[in-house]
């Protein structure tokens, strides 16, 4: 997992590959982009931008990926990923078509305070629960783009 924000100047991105297209992606995304899934570069590359509902943990699960790397990033609003490593949980089956692993385990995690242009990576191992409120429920917009791993 990395954490960053798209807003720091001294930080120049330097990724390669998939990864520095979807940084440019980023930092050139409006904030007010409609809802739906863009292609950047084919299924290599996308990016789904959505409007949703932030919930207390409880009703929340962790999800993780095989075949993609996720990149989030707040446009509006504010939100709490909860993050543990993949180990931890009990095997669950994985939906090979949506590459997603469901824990329905509601463990305690690591909890990353994200707000207007943070940004989290998180690689296959990282499973992670977004849309967990800060203090009151809100609707946040989101960006995830998909970096096609294996």
């Amino acid at each position: 997992m990395i954490l960053m924000d798209l807003n720091d100047e001294n930080h120049d991105f330097k990724f390669s590959g998939l990864m520095q297209k979807a940084f440019v992606f980023l930092k050139n995304l409006d904030n007010t982009a409609e809802d739906g899934e863009i292609e950047i570069s084919g299924r290599d590359l996308y990016a789904v931008i959505a409007t949703a509902e932030t919930q207390d943990p409880k009703e929340r699960f962790y999800e993780a990926h095989d075949e993609y790397v996720d990149i989030h990033l707040v446009l509006q609003g504010e939100q709490i990923i909860k993050w543990l490593p993949v180990n931890k949980f009990s095997p669950v089956e994985y939906n090979s078509d949506n590459d997603f692993y469901k824990f329905e385990e509601n463990l305690p995690g690591s909890e990353i305070r994200m707000q207007d242009k943070n940004i989290a990576i998180f690689y296959p191992g990282d499973a992670h629960m977004p849309l967990c409120k800060i203090d009151k429920e809100m609707e946040i917009r989101v960006c995830v783009v998909k970096v096609k791993f294996k």
